[in-house]
C-alpha cells in the first residue's frame, strides 16, 4: 500500500512540474500573459516572438464599400452635391405649366447638355425661354449626386463614347453620366435633372421627388397666379 500512495505522489509532482514548465515557456519574454490577439512560437532560446494575430483584420462590408466608391469618385468624379436649391423652369405657354403640374414632367429633344429636365439658376435665363407670353415656375431641387462639366468629363466622355462605339450626343451623355452615378448635371447657369428620353415623350411624363415646385409666375411682370 505504501508503494502505490508512492508512486502516486511521483507521478503527481511530475505532472505538476511539466504543467509549470509548460506555462513558463508560454509566457512573452515582458513577463505578461499572452492575451487572445498574440501569437507566436518559442525560439530555441526561449525567447517569446510575439506576432500580431490577423483575427479580426478582415475589411467590413461597410469599408470594402467605401473604398469601391472613393476609387470610382477618383476615376471620374468631382464630387457630390447633395444640396437643395431653388432654380426656374420656363415654358411658353399656361397650358404646359398646367400639365407639369398634373402630369408631370416631359423629356424634350434638342438636349445639348444631355437628355433630361432643364432649370435655370437665375431668373433672367428661365424668362428667356419662357417669353413674354409664357410663365415660369419656381422649383426647389434635390441635387443629389452632381456633376460639374468641364474639360476633364468630356475627355472621358469621349473616350467612353470611342470604346462603345456611340455618337457623342445628348443621349449618350445622359447614358455616361446615369452609369458613372449622377443624378444631375450642372453646365454653367444650366441645371439638368437626368432622364431618359423615349420615342414618344408624352407618354412617359411623370412627375420626380426630386423636383419640389413651389409657384407658377408670369415671365412678363413675375406676378404669382394660379393654374
Amino acid at each position: 500500500m505504501a508503494g502505490f500512495w508512492q508512486r502516486f505522489v511521483s507521478s503527481f509532482a511530475w505532472s505538476l512540474a511539466s504543467w509549470r514548465g509548460n506555462r513558463k515557456r508560454r509566457r512573452p519574454s515582458s513577463g505578461k500573459m499572452m492575451t487572445g490577439r498574440m501569437r507566436g512560437r518559442a525560439s530555441t532560446s526561449g525567447q517569446w516572438n510575439a506576432q500580431p494575430s490577423l483575427k479580426g483584420t478582415r475589411p467590413s462590408f461597410h469599408s470594402a464599400r467605401l473604398a469601391t466608391q472613393r476609387m470610382r469618385d477618383h476615376s471620374v468624379s468631382q464630387g457630390s452635391d447633395h444640396r437643395q436649391i431653388i432654380a426656374y423652369h420656363g415654358t411658353p405657354s399656361t397650358a404646359n405649366a398646367r400639365s407639369i403640374l398634373r402630369d408631370g414632367w416631359k423629356v424634350g429633344s434638342g438636349n445639348s447638355a444631355g437628355d433630361g429636365v432643364y432649370f435655370a439658376r437665375d431668373l433672367a435665363t428661365a424668362r428667356i425661354y419662357a417669353g413674354n407670353g409664357g410663365v415660369y415656375l419656381k422649383c426647389r431641387i434635390l441635387l443629389g449626386r452632381s456633376c460639374r462639366w468641364d474639360g476633364r468629363m468630356e475627355s472621358i466622355f469621349k473616350k467612353w463614347c470611342d470604346a462603345r462605339g456611340a455618337t457623342r450626343d445628348g443621349s449618350a451623355k445622359t447614358a455616361f453620366l446615369r452609369h458613372q452615378g449622377y443624378d444631375t448635371l450642372t453646365d454653367g447657369k444650366v441645371v439638368v435633372i437626368l432622364q431618359p428620353r423615349y420615342a414618344n415623350p408624352e407618354a412617359w411624363k411623370k412627375k420626380d421627388r426630386r423636383i419640389r415646385i413651389l409657384g407658377v409666375y408670369r415671365a412678363s411682370d413675375g406676378r404669382k397666379m394660379r393654374v
